[in-house]
């Protein structure tokens, strides 16, 4: 299951903020309830505190077989690529507009069905496509 935070017109938020607990100054964790908003539990006195802006958390739950056909989970593996952390594979050109800004990545969004396939996400144009050899090897 993984989790990702964006405002109620479906864009990405700011920078997440690091929050202490009120009660003994423990970092908060960030969290989700029945409604989808965004609530922070301290792991120590297991307070819990909203800091909601205007937060909606979506929750993806993976189907079988590792197949990410959900629009959803396309929109969160194109966000890898803008990661400026991600590993990128300076050889590897994109299959859609054939700039070389690629992020690289397995299992992204980590699911326990999935298989050490490698995905690739263009950070111009957000494509996201599994590796070829992975692929041509399953048939």
């Amino acid at each position: 299951m993984s989790v990702a935070v964006a405002n109620q017109e479906g864009s990405r938020t700011h920078e997440a903020k690091m929050l202490f607990c009120g009660h003994c100054n423990n970092l908060l964790y960030p969290e989700s309830n029945e409604e989808r908003r965004m609530l922070y539990r301290c792991a120590c006195c297991r307070r819990i505190e909203d800091h909601d802006d205007n937060i909606t958390v979506y929750v993806v739950n993976g189907g079988g077989g590792g197949q990410s056909t959900r629009p959803e989970e396309q929109r969160l593996l194109a966000e890898f690529a803008s990661d400026p952390t991600a590993q990128r594979d300076p050889n590897k050109k994109c299959v859609n507009c054939a700039r070389t800004d690629v992020a690289c990545f397995v299992n992204p969004l980590a699911q326990p069905t999935e298989d050490m396939t490698l995905y690739f996400a263009c950070a111009d144009c957000k494509h996201v496509w599994k590796n070829e050899v992975a692929e041509t090897k399953r048939r």
